[in-house]
């Protein structure tokens, strides 16, 4: 039985005021093999190829590189990373998230949340995954992000700044790293690991201060090299 959680995300998903106003990005590159519905706010990025018969949800992701077998259907909200491999009649539910380069077979059914990894499912994973905005006195914003995962905190510098310098938004930029986290792109966010999530801005800020002094220490070489 489903949820009250997700019973209620539908609902608000139905009447947000997006729905049916907004035409969905569609790369270059893109095959359609034949019949295909697609949600509105839906994102299917390059060289991506659908069977007939596929249904995308509303706000639906299709990462670049991936296949969709023929008769598959995403729930709102589910997507898929770059390069996964989607086989015949699968049931993405709700908010489902498949991480990249995964293989999933045909006829796989998959409960609203979950977040499917190359080790496994994670059941509620993809919605665990959270991610804030942080400004600290005299230490300025950071990105943080904790999940089933990891808990990474990204300073400030280590910000995509020509991404800003060209979108000029601190949200875009933020969405679009959490989006990484969620499709398990984590090497870039290794650096940033802390052990668990700041419990109030005095941790928060402690945490920081210790990223700043690890990947600000000198790297001393080994003389046999």
């Amino acid at each position: 039985m489903r949820s009250i959680f997700w019973r209620v995300m539908d609902i608000l998903h139905a009447i947000h005021p997006a729905r049916g106003k907004y035409t969905s990005e569609i790369g270059y590159g893109v095959v359609f093999k034949g019949k295909v519905a697609i949600g509105t706010w839906t994102r299917i990025e390059s060289k991506v190829r659908i069977g007939r018969n596929v249904s995308l949800g509303d706000w639906t992701i299709i990462g670049k590189d991936s296949v969709i077998g023929a008769g598959s259907i995403f729930g709102p909200w589910a997507s898929v990373g770059r390069g996964v491999k989607l086989g015949v009649n699968v049931r993405l539910g709700s908010h489902t998230i498949v991480q990249d380069g995964v293989t999933v077979p045909d006829a796989a059914v998959f409960a609203d949340g979950d977040l499917v990894t190359a080790n496994g499912v994670i059941e509620n994973g993809s919605v665990g995954c959270r991610g804030d905005i942080e400004r600290l006195p005299g230490l300025g914003e950071c990105f943080l992000f904790d999940g089933c995962q990891g808990t990474f905190l990204v300073p400030e510098w280590e910000f995509d700044h020509e991404f800003l310098q060209f979108h000029g938004n601190l949200l875009d930029l933020h969405f679009r790293m959490l989006e990484d986290y969620r499709f398990g792109r984590l090497a870039g966010f290794e650096p940033f690991r802390i052990e668990k999530r700041p419990r109030d801005e005095h941790e928060l800020a402690a945490a920081l201060r210790a990223i700043i002094t690890r990947i600000s220490a000198p790297v001393h070489e080994d003389p046999s090299f």
